[in-house]
């Protein structure tokens, strides 16, 4: 269920949406197959390092530019409650370790650290609500845009039954529509995984307002993701979660100057290949029970 910083693509973002209601959750089943379910112990404290390499190109004023980035990150999740229907709050501290902004293109420095974001999810892996965590700096333009792109890449939705391998679900989310699959099982030292490969396909329609500045900034667009989650059964713990998310991007900024408004447009095509690999558990590396 881990997330991941994007917060370079995007300099201002709104806030999350309005939360949504939870999807019905399934009862576990003694029939066919087996249930997946997100399922952290209440206190646990997960950590995971996040390789990122982005390319692609934007234009601006007419003028193409690559675009070449590479980071490394890490991340922690901390489970600080959970309620009776398996909802789970996540605090989650995000630290860039190495960015190499190879092209240049990507303008503005990145802050070491970033506030901690709170996530609100279901069992099966719905967000419901992502915000700037309490007691963090108030939330200006930057703090939006991480907390709109803390959960990238999309978390792989489980279905609401019991699988098999080779079964396959969708899931329609505020997250975006997803095609999944239970591409197989295996026995490992830490337990039985299930490899879960996902396709994911959203659209983009944000807008960031600054009175102050008299300036607003409207971004579409579409996110298209393909990945495989290795997902620690007994544990709901997420291993591993390696893909590529595709960014198709169009920003258009009004700016009220005195001599009338003057607007500018930036496209965006960006390609971001992503390795998430849990590397610490309550303190320690992972390992079997």
């Amino acid at each position: 269920m881990v997330s991941l910083l994007l917060i370079f693509i995007l300099s201002a973002a709104p806030p999350a949406g309005a939360p949504l209601p939870a999807p019905p959750q399934a009862p576990p089943s003694a029939g066919r197959g087996l249930l997946l379910r997100y399922d952290p112990p209440l206190g646990q404290i997960a950590e995971y390092r996040v390789a990122l390499d982005v390319r692609g190109e934007q234009t601006s004023l007419g003028e193409r530019r690559p675009v070449q980035w590479r980071g490394e990150l890490s991340v922690t999740e901390e489970v600080v409650a959970k309620a009776v229907d398996g909802t789970i709050w996540l605090r989650v501290r995000e630290r860039v370790d190495r960015a190499v902004n190879i092209t240049g293109a990507l303008a503005g420095a990145m802050p070491a650290e970033w506030p901690a974001v709170q996530m609100r999810i279901t069992p099966l892996g719905e967000a419901v609500e992502v915000s700037v965590a309490t007691g963090e700096a108030a939330a200006g333009p930057r703090e939006r845009a991480l907390v709109l792109l803390a959960a990238q890449p999309g978390l792989t939705i489980l279905p609401a039954g019991p699988v098999e391998p080779q079964d396959e679900w969708q899931a329609d989310t505020a997250d975006g529509h997803q095609v999944n699959e239970l591409v197989s099982l295996e026995e490992s030292h830490l337990g039985t995984v299930a490899l879960i490969a996902s396709r994911r396909t959203a659209g983009l329609a944000l807008s960031e307002g600054s009175s102050a500045l008299g300036l607003q900034t409207n971004v579409s667009g579409l996110v298209t993701q393909e990945s495989v989650l290795r997902l620690l059964v007994d544990r709901g713990l997420v291993l591993a979660h390696t893909g590529q998310t595709r960014l198709q991007t169009n920003s258009v900024a009004s700016l009220n100057l005195p001599g009338g408004t003057e607007a500018f447009d930036i496209q965006a095509d960006l390609a971001v290949d992503f390795d998430v690999q849990l590397i610490a558990l309550d303190g320690r590396p992972p390992r079997g029970s």
